[in-house]
């Protein structure tokens, strides 16, 4: 047939005929036991040691083409497919059977052809079911990876995230990398600390480019890390470059919530126990971190951060101290504020019960109460004191300094001031006036 068509020569198939066209004259063939016979036209002489056996049409007339096509005000199937734009057969057929337009052939059209350029201009996908990814029996029998990115430029020069992700238990990690070609590297660590390899057949497998399904769990994986990231940042009203933590809380998350059909987390699926989230915290959070450098006098003994997400192998969160730059810490000493996150502009918008608790009413009336027994017993020394020194030396010493501590911890836990460096300003701050406020 390929020689054939090279020669000029066409197959048609008109309903459930095949013909030959050429030079505007269609012949006729038929189909006997399994096998097509050709009619007999010169041109097809060259061929004739070809294992087809050609019969005499001398009792079927040839058809004209033309003729053929004005015949009858009908058409067949595929004559209404190129009429109507080579729309589908099936959409034809409900056409045809509602008779939604004037036109319409009345009999049902049917066709067992297939429209070459169909098939060319509608080409889509077609997924190929892998058998081996329906074996899956265990967490380790296959991993899939793939690259999120390129990204705006993080903190620290990341423009990708490695997604990594065990296919039987779904569990994930993002891992933002600096260049493409360190993720082999990052993939070789993971799976050393995911399990042993060497215990392991591991086969390396790359999918088709643009053919998603191929890889398609990790793709699914991508838009759920991916978008609890970006509205993470969104949430937090903090800068992007910050992203590659956000897309580690992601991940966290990701592995500490059910997906599809499973009753069980992925953290649960590969380590048999059920993850715990007593340690998540709102990303961005506003966080007070205890300095375990400050423990002189009155210096500020805590600092202003923002959650950026757990430590790694550690009890530990990790903060953000924009005040000192893009610089970073562990602590585990820390209390969170999870209604306030990073802003400068809609301070005005929080209202006293977003940063109020009312269990705090009953320390205040206490702290006034013991103001009150002072001032009453205030004919036990002579002189009010102005200053600490003052305080160290007053025969009410422990009641001045429980005072002091229970006054700036009812402040500091209320949030109405800022902890700055004050050792200047304390000289000429008179103690009357911090416990009066």
């Amino acid at each position: 047939m390929g020689q054939l068509a090279e020669d000029g020569i066409e197959f048609l198939f008109l309903g459930n005929k095949l013909f030959l066209h050429h030079h505007s004259i269609l012949f006729p063939c038929f189909f006997h036991h399994f096998r097509w016979f050709l009619p007999v036209i010169p041109t097809l002489s060259a061929y004739a040691s070809v294992s087809i056996k050609p019969i005499s049409i001398n009792n079927t007339p040839p058809i004209n083409l033309a003729t053929k096509l004005d015949n009858g005000s009908e058409g067949t199937g595929e004559l209404w497919n190129c009429r109507l734009g080579h729309l589908s057969i099936r959409n034809i057929k409900r056409l045809t059977k509602y008779q939604a337009a004037e036109g319409l052939p009345s009999a049902p059209l049917t066709t067992n052809n297939i429209c070459h350029q169909c098939l060319i201009s509608k080409s889509e996908h077609w997924p190929i079911s892998t058998l081996s990814r329906q074996h899956i029996l265990k967490p380790g029998n296959l991993i899939v990876a793939d690259l999120i990115g390129p990204l705006p430029p993080s903190y620290d020069d990341k423009k990708y995230v490695l997604i990594i992700q065990d296919f039987f238990s779904c569990l994930a990690a993002a891992i933002p990398i600096q260049d493409k070609s360190e993720a082999k590297t990052h993939f070789i660590d993971w799976m050393k600390r995911f399990s042993n390899a060497t215990t392991h057949s591991i086969t390396h497998e790359t999918s088709i480019p643009y053919e998603y399904h191929q890889n398609g769990r990790v793709e699914q994986t991508n838009c759920s890390i991916l978008e609890i990231a970006r509205t993470s940042l969104l949430s937090a009203n903090i800068s992007k470059r910050l992203w590659p933590f956000a897309f580690k809380h992601a991940a966290l998350i990701f592995n500490r919530v059910i997906h599809a059909d499973s009753t069980k987390t992925p953290y649960e699926s590969v380590s048999g126990l059920k993850p715990t989230l007593v340690l998540l915290q709102v990303f961005g959070a506003k966080s007070y971190i205890f300095n375990p450098l400050q423990q002189k006098d009155l210096g500020q003994r805590g600092m202003v951060g923002y959650h950026m997400g757990l430590a790694p192998y550690s009890k530990a969160w990790i903060f953000w101290l924009p005040d000192k730059g893009d610089f970073f810490m562990k602590s585990a000493s820390v209390r969170f504020n999870e209604k306030v996150s990073f802003t400068t502009e809609h301070v005005s918008s929080i209202q006293a019960s977003d940063i109020f608790d009312d269990s705090m009413i009953l320390k205040i009336e206490n702290q006034d109460t013991l103001i009150a027994s002072l001032n009453t017993h205030s004919d036990s020394f002579t002189i009010t004191p102005t200053t600490f020194e003052d305080v160290t030396v007053s025969l009410q010493k422990d009641h001045w300094v429980a005072a002091i501590n229970d006054e700036l911890k009812s402040m500091k836990d209320e949030d109405v001031f800022e902890v700055i460096d004050l050792k200047d300003a304390l000289r000429n701050q008179k103690l009357s006036d911090i416990l009066s406020t």
